[in-house]
This record gives structure tokens, C-alpha cells and sequence, in this order.
């Protein structure tokens, strides 16, 4: 390993500083310390936001060497190669269309000079149509002939001067617009005029030509018969390559986490600024989790670190990421990284995505103490965070605000580096408390109202959990054989155990229990029982066995944080009215239920919430 990093300091010295950052800090836990964080993305942003690059619009040169640096960085971080060539797996985006020499034009069986004497609309649909008209004739279900506009321009201004003309002849039944030139004064060459080929205007669902002023005069205007009109409009699309960057940790998991961020121009039209904001930061955050999360404690996922592009194209790379056969019953969740360099002084950390899952918020929620997480405002760009929305994948994505982005102003020295290393530990401790869960954040059939408010810890909840705390401690210090026999199942032991637990403990009324540092209680002061009246199941719950009933089911008492119920919505005031197909009646019939499942098994849990909705949520035992 040293030998490795002493090779990387003489042939790339910038990434191997960054290496020799992390892996030299004397901070405790995986996270280093906030001043080696800000360095860190000092020098990854100095690369992936430098000037001499030039814009990371796709298919540019930018973007290509952008391609080249992630893949190299990736390699130097000891990631798997995730890709279909390497780190890359490549997309196909459109670029535009080519006419083939397939376009033909005939006029009673005499073929028409292509881009002389007539030119089709590339903007219009490539119907071919084949039929007799009369000129001056136009009527439903045949072709219209109509004089060209005079000081039509060329480009987006001709297709926005014809659009309206076309879009009136197709709701009046047209099959093709012929546009004849027959102003006495005109001196318009078909060959000079540029129609940019890559707007295909999908309202137009008929073809549109031009006719030059010479093949109107010697083919139509001295025609007063029918005539026949064939027109074979011919186009080929072209395509450009896009990529995604993706390396992986694998830990043999059989669910993998996606650490993501888009790396190419939020807005392709305007190349002012560097992007250090947009999306450099989010993808130095990215690199930056990939070594964070080789530490053990995170063993339970796999990690993928994937680079997408192409979100102002309909998100063609991460459609493209998720079409893989198998991966999206893979996914466990995403974090996803967008503009996360500008921490303001009030220390807002925006979130997205909360919504999708009661494990989100009962993570933020936890983690909340030292950090101020708000619900985020929708972006104001095209972002392939919003395909996971889509394709029903638990998904947060983490940014320091982006409602106002001014691209001139996204320069290097905008960008709040100890801000940066302040989200990240933000970002890593809603993963330390994910992780906790054991069972991977499902997707909320319904959405889940959010306010503020609900992702930050409540002052007065903690407090009144620490008095409580007290008062239970002494009797449980004092009767050493009950703390052992009622205590809340540890990690370490099995199902089987703590059921025979269980049981015992509601057959014979034994409720003394050694309470649990970290839980929460029903946030109505009315369903507040006796600390020591309460006991634990093996996801964490902790219920009155005292309770008769009253709820309509089983009330939760309190929620142990470390256990797997807190990872999936479950809180306290919760009340569990049925498992399976079981009906739940009080916190006796829970316990009861509960000792027929296996460890491993699952079942859905029918849950009232305090707000009165029922959910369903999946549990695994």
C-alpha cells in the first residue's frame, strides 16, 4: 500500500496528496478531520473545476477529459471497475439528423433537384406522400399548397414563422405542406438556408417542404390539371456517445447503495462559469465517500460511486444505468450529491427525497443535533436524481441550495471548503444511521408529508427521554438478576432467545427492564405509560405489557434508535394493528404474533400512524 502512494507522489502528485490526506489524518472514526476534509477538496476541485478544460457540455472536449479524469481518479481511490469497458459503460444520445440521398421529390414522374429546387423541413415529420393535388385546391385529406411567408430567415426563426401555418393545415386535415416561392422579387437560395437538424418539432406530425421559384413557375403555376406529387422525405439520426463513470466497493452484499452525482454542464447554453459548484462539488463529495466507506463499520451494502451525465437530455445516462437487467432489485437506496460547496453561515443543508421513505426521516431525524437539515426547494435544472423518483428507488439528495444559480458567479473561490467537509460528516452520519436499520429503506407507497421540522430532533422529546432515563436507571442498577433476564435484546443475541424472553415476561407480569439511551417516546402525553412496564422485541419496539388495549392494537411505547423498527418509519405513538393476516388487539397479541416468525422471515405490518393514515410496511424479523 505505502509503496503504491510513494509511486502516485512522483508521477501524480495532486491525487496522491489527497490519498496522503486521508489516510495520514489522526481523527477518530472513519470521517477525517474537518481541516484534511477542506485540503482534500481543495485540491480534487482545483482539477475538476479548472478553467483549461473548458465546458463539460457532452461530446465536447471537456467533457471528454472530464471522462478521462474521473476514471483515473476512480482507479486511484482502489475502486472496481463497475463499467461495460473499465470504470465507462457508454450511452447513445441523439445529436441531430442527416438527409440520405433517399429524398426525392417527383412531379408527374419528373424527379426534382434535392436542395435546389425543393428542400424539406428537417424540423417536420418524414412521411412519405404520394397523391394527385390541384393548385389553389386545398382540401382535408390531401396536400396543401400554400406561398412561402416572405422574410421567413433561416434557422429557429424560419421554423417558428412556418410552425403556426403548418400546425393550422394539419388540424384542417392536410397530409403534407408544399411552400411555394412567388414573391416577383425574391432571391432565395434553397442551398443557402440553415435549418438546424437536431430540432425535431414533435407537434408537426405531418411533412413540409419548400418549393424553389423556379420549379414552382415551370412545374405548377402554368399546370391547371391535376398533378402528381410524390415526396420521399429521408433522414437519418445521428448519435453521440455519452458516459457513465461508475467504481465499486464490494462487500458481498447482496443490496448495493448508489453514491451518485451528475459531473457534466447543468446548463448546457451557458458555459460562463466552471461548474465548481455545479456539479464539481458533488463529484469530490462522491470520490471523497469512497474511501470514508471502505471502513468496516459499513460492511452491510455495497457501495457503487457513480458519475452520470446526460440529465438535460431526459437523464439518458442514469436511464441507461437503471436499464441494466437486475440492477434496480439491487439498489438498497441512493444518495445523491448536487451543489454541495456553498454551506451558507446558518449551516441549511437542503434535502430532497426525504419523502420517499420512513427510514429517511427517521435517520435525518437522528442525526440532526449538531447540523440544521431543511426540506429542499425542487431544482431549477434538469437533475437524474429525479429518474430514481421516477423509477420508485429511495433516494435522498443532499445540496447546500441552488434556487438562485447564477453560472458566472460558479467559480472556484465561491466555494466554502470547511462547508464541504460540514456536509459530508452531515451526509455520512444519515448513513451510519441507515445502515443501522439492517433492513434497507422501502419505498413509501404513498408519499409522506414533510415539514421542516420533522427532520430536526425535538428539544423537549430528548429531554423528556433523559429525565426518564434517569428515574429507570436506579431500580435496574439495584436488581442485577432482572437486568439480565428483561433487558432490550442486544445485538449479539438470537431471535429464539429473546422470544422464550418474551414469553416469559408476559406470562408472568416481570416488566422490570433496563431502559435504552437512545429511543423515542408517543408524542402525546396521554399515551405515556410506565418506563418500567416496558419491554423490547427484536426489531427494537418497546411496548406496555400492562396496556389492555384502547388503540385499536398495539401501542409503541418507544423505539430503540439502534434497532431495525427505527430504519423503517416505525416511531413511537405508532400503533401496529395487524401482521399478515393476524389482527393485532394490544401489546400482548403483538408479542404473541410475533413469536411464530423465524429470524430472517418477513411479513407486512399494518400501522395507524399519529396522524391517523394507515401504511403498510415491510418488516423483516
Amino acid at each position: 500500500m505505502l509503496a503504491t502512494l510513494m509511486g502516485l507522489a512522483v508521477f501524480v502528485p495532486t491525487q496522491a496528496q489527497v490519498l496522503k490526506n486521508i489516510l495520514g489524518t489522526n481523527n477518530s472514526g472513519p470521517v477525517p478531520s474537518n481541516e484534511v476534509l477542506a485540503q482534500n477538496y481543495r485540491t480534487e476541485l482545483a482539477e475538476l473545476a479548472n478553467e483549461k478544460n473548458g465546458p463539460r457540455t457532452l461530446g465536447t472536449a471537456g467533457y471528454k477529459h472530464f471522462v478521462s479524469h474521473l476514471e483515473k481518479r476512480m482507479a486511484q481511490l482502489g475502486l472496481i471497475r463497475y463499467g461495460s469497458v473499465g470504470f465507462r459503460t457508454v450511452y447513445k444520445f441523439p445529436t441531430g439528423r442527416e438527409r440520405t440521398f433517399e429524398t426525392k421529390f417527383y412531379v408527374n414522374g419528373v424527379s426534382l433537384h434535392i436542395g435546389k429546387d425543393v428542400l424539406p423541413l428537417p424540423f417536420t415529420a418524414t412521411a412519405e406522400d404520394a397523391t394527385h393535388l390541384m393548385p389553389g385546391e386545398n382540401a382535408a385529406f390531401g396536400p396543401w399548397m400554400l406561398p412561402l411567408p416572405h422574410n421567413i430567415g433561416s434557422g429557429e426563426q424560419m421554423h417558428a414563422h412556418l410552425k403556426a401555418i403548418i400546425m393550422n393545415a394539419q388540424e384542417r386535415g392536410a397530409t403534407a405542406v408544399y411552400f411555394y416561392d412567388n414573391n416577383p422579387k425574391s432571391k432565395l437560395d434553397l442551398g443557402a438556408i440553415k435549418i438546424p437538424h437536431d430540432v425535431v418539432d414533435e407537434d408537426i406530425r405531418i411533412p413540409a417542404w419548400i418549393v424553389s421559384k423556379s420549379a414552382w413557375e415551370t412545374h405548377f403555376k402554368p399546370v391547371n390539371s391535376l398533378i402528381l406529387v410524390h415526396s420521399i422525405p429521408k433522414y437519418k439520426t445521428t448519435y453521440g456517445e455519452g458516459f457513465n463513470i461508475v467504481g465499486l466497493i464490494d462487500n458481498k452484499a447482496s443490496k448495493t447503495v448508489i453514491i451518485m452525482a451528475d459531473y457534466d454542464n447543468l446548463f448546457p447554453e451557458n458555459n460562463k462559469g466552471t461548474g465548481a459548484n455545479a456539479n464539481a462539488s458533488g463529484v469530490a463529495m462522491m470520490l471523497q465517500l469512497s474511501q470514508i466507506l471502505k471502513d468496516p463499520s459499513f460492511r452491510l451494502y455495497n457501495y457503487a460511486f457513480a458519475a452520470f451525465s446526460g440529465s438535460s437530455l431526459g437523464n439518458k445516462g442514469i436511464r441507461s444505468f437503471l436499464s441494466i437487467p437486475g440492477m434496480k432489485s439491487r439498489i438498497a437506496y441512493a444518495i445523491d450529491l448536487t451543489a454541495v460547496g456553498n454551506l451558507s453561515s446558518d449551516n441549511k443543508i437542503h434535502v430532497q427525497g426525504a419523502h420517499t421513505s420512513y427510514a429517511f426521516k427517521a435517520a435525518i431525524r437522528a442525526v440532526s443535533d449538531t447540523f440544521t437539515p431543511v426540506i429542499g426547494a425542487q431544482y431549477p435544472f434538469p437533475a437524474s436524481f429525479v429518474q430514481l423518483l421516477e423509477e420508485q428507488v429511495p433516494a435522498l439528495s443532499f445540496s447546500t441550495g441552488m434556487e438562485q444559480y447564477k453560472p458566472e458567479t460558479d467559480q472556484l473561490h465561491e466555494i466554502n471548503y470547511m462547508g464541504m467537509a460540514y456536509t459530508t460528516r452531515f451526509v455520512v452520519a444519515v448513513i451510519q444511521k441507515l445502515n443501522e436499520g439492517v433492513v434497507a429503506p422501502i419505498w413509501a407507497k404513498q408519499p409522506i408529508e414533510l415539514k421542516d421540522e420533522d427532520l430536526v430532533k425535538s428539544k423537549t422529546l430528548a429531554a423528556r427521554n433523559n429525565t426518564a432515563t434517569k428515574s429507570a436507571k436506579q431500580p435496574a442498577a439495584n436488581n442485577k438478576s432482572s437486568k439480565s433476564s428483561n433487558s432490550k435484546p442486544s445485538g449479539g443475541k438470537r431471535v429464539s432467545q429473546v422470544k422464550q424472553e418474551l414469553s416469559t415476561n408476559a406470562r408472568s407480569g416481570n416488566t422490570a427492564v433496563a431502559p435504552t439511551p437512545k429511543r423515542d417516546r408517543p408524542a402525546n402525553p396521554a399515551q405515556t405509560t410506565t418506563v418500567s412496564s416496558v419491554i423490547f422485541d427484536t426489531l427494537g419496539l418497546g411496548f406496555n405489557v400492562a396496556d389492555s388495549g384502547g388503540h385499536e392494537g398495539a401501542l409503541i411505547h418507544e423505539v430503540a434508535s439502534d434497532g431495525k423498527a427505527s430504519a423503517i418509519g416505525l416511531n413511537a405513538g405508532d400503533v401496529i394493528v395487524q401482521i399478515g393476516s393476524m389482527p393485532v388487539y394490544n401489546s400482548k397479541s403483538y408479542l404473541t404474533t410475533v413469536k411464530k416468525y423465524k429470524e430472517g422471515e418477513r411479513a407486512y405490518f399494518k400501522v395507524k400512524k399519529a396522524d391517523g393514515q394507515m401504511v403498510m410496511v415491510n418488516v423483516e424479523f
